[in-house]
């Protein structure tokens, strides 16, 4: 399954949403756009399938510099949360 990113310009803000799955490969390309983005930040995560750990490290360190979450799959937020199914 592929990524896809995508940017949405809010006022005040911006929307990041993540589709597909993040794999580790992708971890760059989302710390890009996050970068990019006008505060306050969103992540639309609804569409993101699945994680490799290194995306999920990355989801947590946005979080924890500020980001809001939208739409968070059970599974990712079960993932987010460090705990096992």
């Amino acid at each position: 399954m592929k990524l896809f990113i995508s940017r949405r310009t809010l006022q005040p803000g911006t929307v990041v949403k993540v589709d597909g799955w993040l794999g580790a490969a992708g971890v760059p390309a989302l710390l890009e756009a996050c970068s990019e983005a006008e505060r306050p930040l969103v992540l639309d995560l609804r569409d993101l399938r699945d994680a490799e750990p290194e995306g999920v490290a990355a989801l947590r360190r946005l979080v924890e510099a500020g980001a809001a979450v939208d739409a968070l799959p059970p599974y990712i937020a079960l993932l987010l949360s460090g705990r096992s199914a």
